[in-house]
């Protein structure tokens, strides 16, 4: 997206605008979405953002303006915030207590795949055939994921009944706001990392996609362990573990000038942010209930 906004004129300070207006998309929506996945279930809500997921690609194909694309990135918003929040919360809702840990680290690897192959196969796409191409591609995707939803069961027992807990009242526990605040600050430094590695590497004539796929297979690798240690011997340690590599990481970033301390720094990070987002779900998840889960998720 920023090498997008760059074609059709876009500065740098526009384009942080431009992709932060995706993140004002998801926090303006996700207490409506959350309320939505608590009431009418997880599969309509997950559906609806998948769609979303179809539609948005399509529309920067048609955008020629960087001042147009914030409100499209505000609609696409829209999408992950009701299909981050509908998923999650589908997934959590059939993962039982003595295992729960060791699950959401599995099936976190597919966000861990998806962060790792993604911009690889992005960059390609864009390079042999342009962003077209690239926007059709990934709508195409989303038509998939939108056909396998179809064979998702619903996990909540009740669609139809009305949650009598408010939404402040659900999210109002010392161990969510922790655990939100913590996530909050992770993806603040993550956001900035994944938006301004590819001009940083770049001055340096590196390797982007070489970062991206050491940071994934070492996120990816990392799940192996911390889901069932945490079920063990508590989320707390894994989660002061994994904020001590991610901190590591950052710092050798920082000094990095070619591949010799890029490759560091991309396994550093990589076991640091694979081993936080499980685990700290895991920690929201001991801390709700169905009719709150939705709530919960749209606030974490």
């Amino acid at each position: 997206m920023p090498r997008y906004i760059s074609q059709i004129g876009g500065n740098y300070s526009q384009t942080g605008i431009v992709m932060s207006a995706f993140a004002v998309g998801v926090l303006i929506f996700r207490p409506l979405v959350g309320k939505k996945v608590d009431t009418r279930g997880r599969k309509i809500v997950l559906i609806f953002g998948i769609l979303i997921f179809i539609i948005s690609p399509v529309i920067y194909m048609f955008v020629t303006s960087v001042h147009w694309l914030i409100p499209v990135r505000i609609f696409h918003g829209l999408g992950l915030a009701a299909f981050g929040t509908a998923s999650v919360t589908l997934i959590t809702d059939a993962a039982p207590l003595e295992s729960r840990g060791e699950i959401l680290s599995y099936t976190g690897m597919a966000n861990t795949i998806a962060f790792a192959s993604g911009p690889i196969l992005g960059f390609w796409v864009w390079d042999n055939w342009g962003f077209d191409v690239l926007f059709s591609f990934l709508s195409g995707l989303a038509i998939l994921c939108l056909i396998c939803s179809l064979f998702l069961n619903e996990t909540k027992t009740d669609s139809s009944a009305e949650s009598s807990v408010k939404y402040l009242e659900a999210i109002w526990q010392r161990k969510i706001i922790v655990a939100a605040t913590v996530i909050m600050l992770i993806g603040l430094v993550h956001g900035g990392v994944m938006f301004y590695i590819p001009f940083y590497l770049e001055d340096f004539k590196v390797n982007i996609g070489l970062f991206f796929s050491v940071y994934g297979i070492s996120a990816f690798l990392i799940r192996f362990v911390v889901g069932k240690a945490s079920d063990k011997i508590g989320r707390g340690p894994i989660v002061v573990f994994s904020l001590i590599f991610l901190t590591a990481g950052v710092l050798v970033l920082s000094q990095t000038t070619g591949v010799i301390l890029m490759l560091p720094a991309a396994i550093l990070y990589g076991f640091g942010f694979g081993a936080q987002q499980p685990v700290l779900t895991a920690l929201v998840v001991d801390n709700t209930t169905e009719e709150t889960r939705g709530k919960i998720f749209s606030f974490y």
